[in-house]
């Protein structure tokens, strides 16, 4: 996990305690026969988000396995940035490079239709695990449902046959910023070289 999802982490923790806390309010008390007088305490709770985003199915086109990563958003909830960790197997796949430059993760369209870019990076402790983020600096535009992401690896020379997996582990901020838990529908997806 990136300093950033930790931070956004963090920052989402303490706005859940500071909601239990305040509390929801009390019941209301009883009238006396007519119904006058009496008080009805409406019970809020936090936001929940609809949304969610998955691994499609992995297709291999000579060298190179490629997967859809969707956000499945119909209600429209307000997500504006998705950070994303895809896993992957470093004995039989490798990241697409630009030099130094991770340049495995090409925009889809739900990414470009709300002006957002995607930033990739390999984790600094983890090898076999690709960091993106989909964001706009400054914007505050929600991502609709559609193909965020298509992430694309190399068959690694002399690759063992066999079964792989991708994992995803997932964080959102909303338009505000605000940390947003947005639930993984697959969070493996498995793969047969």
């Amino acid at each position: 996990m990136t300093k950033l999802s930790k931070i956004t982490w963090i920052l989402f923790l303490s706005a859940c305690a500071l909601y239990s806390l305040t509390g929801c309010g009390g019941g209301g008390g009883g009238g006396s026969g007519s119904g006058s007088g009496s008080t009805v305490t409406l019970l809020t709770t936090p936001a929940v988000t609809t949304a969610a985003l998955e691994l499609g199915t992995p297709v291999r086109t000579g060298n190179i396995v490629t997967l859809p990563l969707t956000l499945t958003n119909t209600n429209g909830y307000p997500i504006s940035g998705i950070e994303a960790d895809i896993g992957f197997d470093s004995k039989a796949f490798a990241l697409i490079m630009n030099g130094s430059t991770p340049a495995s993760a090409t925009p889809g369209e739900a990414t470009v239709l709300a002006g957002k870019t995607i930033y990739q990076s390999k984790s600094p402790t983890q090898s076999s695990v690709m960091h993106l983020a989909i964001i706009d600096l400054g914007g505050k535009k929600s991502i609709s449902s559609g193909v965020v992401a298509k992430i694309s690896f190399e068959v690694t020379p002399n690759a063992p046959t066999g079964n792989y997996t991708f994992t995803l582990v997932t964080n959102a901020t909303d338009a505000n910023g605000v940390a947003t838990t947005v639930p993984v529908t697959n969070p493996t997806v498995n793969f047969t070289l």
